[in-house]
């Protein structure tokens, strides 16, 4: 609505409509807490119909073995944590194993109301940097599964700093052959934006 929330029927409506429409790829930056039977029916359906669906851990800065969440606990996602320029996982950013990697989630500007633009923070920031290396992914191997996306992303991470565990991606190099891989320096800065984060 014109204040930004809206109803899980309205979420399951539009990812309906974006598998009818063939999408590739589904971002969800959103959470809640506790198990959505609506929410994981129509992701459930989603990950069949061979759409990768990336989602928000949440910003509760709980771990997500001891607490569920929808969609973040869904086995059919990708659940992304946010991390600072400083490489550790943002003290808001939910964790834990079903947690796959980190992105930028700190002081990004972004869309906001009002046909403005905005500089936030959370997990919803950090997963449409995921799309991007989702898409950069399908763009080279189109005949990716699920599982061979999240192998691919799993073959070109660092580990974050600090406690609790966390791991980023470095988009550069998730097409090359492993063989030729290397993880520059996590950074920000504009003159190498463009390569890694």
């Amino acid at each position: 609505d014109n204040k930004g929330s809206g109803t899980e029927l309205q979420v399951y409506l539009g990812i309906e409509q974006a598998v009818n429409d063939g999408a590739d790829i589904i971002n969800l930056s959103l959470s809640r807490r506790g198990e959505s039977e609506i929410l994981h029916e129509v992701i459930t359906t989603a990950y069949n119909a061979g759409v990768i669906v990336v989602c928000s851990a949440g910003n509760k800065g709980i771990s997500l073995d001891e607490v569920y969440f929808s969609p973040a606990s869904f086995d059919e996602v990708i659940t992304v944590m946010s991390c600072g320029n400083d490489l550790y996982v943002s003290d808001f950013s939910n964790y834990g194993s079903k947690c796959q990697v980190a992105a930028p989630g700190e002081d990004i500007v972004s869309t906001h109301l009002d046909n403005t633009y905005k500089s936030l923070s959370g997990t919803s920031m950090a997963a449409p940097f995921i799309c991007s290396a989702v898409a950069y992914i399908l763009s080279a191997y189109p005949e990716y599964s699920f599982d061979d996306v999240v192998t691919k992303i799993n073959e070109n991470t660092k580990p974050c700093k600090g406690i609790p565990a966390g791991k980023y991606i470095n988009a550069l190099w998730v097409t090359r052959s492993k063989e030729y891989t290397s993880y520059p320096d996590f950074s920000f800065t504009k003159t190498i934006f463009s390569e890694s984060f």
